[in-house]
């Protein structure tokens, strides 16, 4: 049975990365091949969506990941540095993949030049890369995409939007202003999708209950897909409605930065989305037929396989020679961040005991009152008594 490790930073959340991650994932379970994830996080909700035939590898279970692979997929460069080096993990061949090029962890190793193959989700990120310093000539491009599921979906349009979706883990406030004013102006509901919102798994089902979608990157991809009207907007990109006209540039960048900052109002935002409805669902039929040649899931990752494969297989031997330092280096960032972790983790848990021990003690507290009340009252109406009363009159007699 062949192999495959995957590395990614996190795998609990539905975000980017995880969710490519998870998709070839399956890809490879449906192929027959045993597969492996290393990562720094693995829980819920993504946990519950992951096959069990799965081995997820963190640093609490590093028994259980192997030595040897037929292919290291890898995203986040210090988990494949301390897979590679520390760990002394072997693929024949290895693919990483930057799928940002604003977060430090997903810039290339300094070792790329001898993987197996290097890529990029956007010709953006390429560009990036480039003025970062990295040769950039040979780096594969690999959209984006969405899987058959989406395609399959016909979806069926209105003559007006009835309900908008925005899908966002980070909603800017003219998208939050957005929805309070088009629910005051209109019978248009619209939902938020997302961390601080309905946190749930995007899925066709979901995507197919609404008549436009406001996103970027990732759901643009299911979206469009599907043919549903998408609509980009996020807190640094702002292009408005996927057209024929912009389609291809927003492709090669991801449906995602680089592209345009035109902030709007949220009247504008609702003005731009209802008069501009009718002409974008005309075009959405063909931009459909424009997804599934650029980016069904099932043909870009048969590609990117093929590309992969027809490589030469990773020299270890130099690679080790050269750069021997990350042996102890590639420790840093792993390990010290899971040291951090677990602080953070102990100290939470410690909050939790003294909040416990603060709540036992308030609760004794609120006892001992309690028990002071009462005796109070007893001690009250003692007093009061007649007998009490008939008993103080004797003691004044007596002392005359």
């Amino acid at each position: 049975m062949k192999s495959i490790l995957f590395t990614v930073a996190s795998f609990k959340n539905f975000a980017g990365s995880e969710l490519v991650t998870l998709s070839q994932v399956n890809y490879f379970l449906e192929k027959g091949w045993k597969v492996d994830v290393f990562t720094l996080e693995y829980d819920f909700p993504l946990k519950e969506k992951v096959d069990s035939k799965v081995t997820v590898v963190t640093l609490d279970n590093l028994e259980d990941i192997q030595k040897d692979y037929d292919l290291i997929i890898a995203r986040q460069y210090p988990l494949l540095d301390y897979a590679l080096f520390t760990l002394r993990v072997k693929g024949k061949r290895v693919y990483f993949e930057s799928v940002s090029y604003r977060i430090p962890i997903d810039a290339y190793p300094i070792y790329y030049k001898h993987l197996t193959l290097i890529g990029a989700v956007s010709i953006n990120i390429i560009n990036q890369m480039n003025k970062y310093g990295y040769d950039t000539t040979d780096v594969y491009y690999m959209p984006n995409y969405a899987s058959k599921d989406f395609f399959d979906i016909n979806h069926k349009y209105k003559n007006e939007p009835n309900k908008i979706a925005i899908v966002s883990n980070h909603v800017p406030k003219e998208l939050e202003e957005f929805k309070t004013y088009t629910e005051s102006v209109s019978n248009i509901k619209v939902d938020i999708y997302g961390e601080h919102h309905t946190y749930t798994l995007i899925t066709p089902e979901v995507l197919n209950e609404y008549d436009v979608i406001i996103s970027i990157a990732k759901t643009v991809f299911y979206a469009i897909a599907m043919g549903i009207p998408c609509y980009t907007y996020d807190e640094d990109f702002t292009e408005g409605y996927i057209t024929l006209d912009n389609y291809k540039e927003n492709l090669m960048h991801n449906f995602a930065h680089g592209l345009g900052d035109n902030k709007k109002s949220a009247r504008e935002i609702y003005e731009d989305i209802t008069n501009n409805y009718s002409s974008i669902i005309k075009q959405s039929t063909k931009l459909k037929e424009y997804a599934k040649n650029d980016f069904y899931f099932d043909t870009v990752m048969d590609k990117l396989y093929d590309e992969i494969m027809k490589r030469e297989e990773v020299n270890y031997d130099v690679l080790y020679k050269k750069y021997s330092i990350l042996e102890y280096t590639s420790r840093t960032y792993i390990e010290d961040r899971d040291f951090l972790k677990k602080q953070e983790l102990m100290w939470y848990h410690k909050s939790l005991e003294l909040g416990d021990l603060y709540q036992k003690e308030i609760g004794k507290t609120v006892d001992a009152l309690g028990k002071y009340e009462v005796l109070l009252e007893s001690y009250n109406s003692i007093l009061n008594s007649k007998g009490w009363k008939l008993l103080e009159k004797v003691k004044k007699i007596k002392k005359r």
